[in-house]
């Protein structure tokens, strides 16, 4: 069974490691957030930040049944803009968290997701996917800021809160 604590403390720490590799992408220039490196599917790093951000409003909006996968990266041009829609985001997640029950979160239920597919999927799980899914892609934004000689570490999931 999925705790809301335990849900909001992983979704916490998954937030702090965001917000520091964003502040750490702020050195560079807007060309540079907008270069797409080859081999990394999504793109460069305002592509990767605002997918893993996107991604997390997406399936917290299919759990709250309005589903909301509209593109809008180009909305999202600098760090700033990135900084304030993934804390709009995650006051989101963090209000359904609070405000859902035990019972709720850890039944599943049909859920219509992209193109109107309809799944049995548990809430808790839904709500998990997208902090797991931010990690891949921290791992991507790692990796070109390394390649554009701004080393990114220590964004694991923080130990200390």
């Amino acid at each position: 069974m999925y705790r809301t604590e335990a849900l909001l403390d992983v979704h916490d720490r998954t937030h702090k490691s965001l917000a520091k590799a964003l502040d750490h992408c702020r050195a560079f220039t807007q060309e540079l957030l907008l270069q797409r490196p080859e081999g990394f599917g999504v793109g460069g790093l305002r592509d990767q930040f605002y997918h893993v951000i996107a991604a997390e409003q997406y399936w917290i909006s299919v759990i709250r049944d309005r589903m909301l996968a509209e593109d809008r990266a180009a909305e999202f041009r600098d760090i700033d803009s990135l900084e304030a829609h993934r804390a709009e985001v995650a006051a989101v997640t963090q209000d359904y968290l609070r405000s859902t029950d035990l019972e709720e979160l850890n039944t599943p239920r049909t859920l219509t997701t992209w193109q109107n597919i309809d799944r049995e999927l548990m809430p808790a799980q839904v709500v998990m996917r997208p902090l797991t899914h931010a990690f891949m892609h921290l791992g991507q934004i790692t990796a070109i800021c390394r390649l554009l000689g701004r080393p990114l570490n220590g964004i694991d999931l923080p130990l200390e809160v």
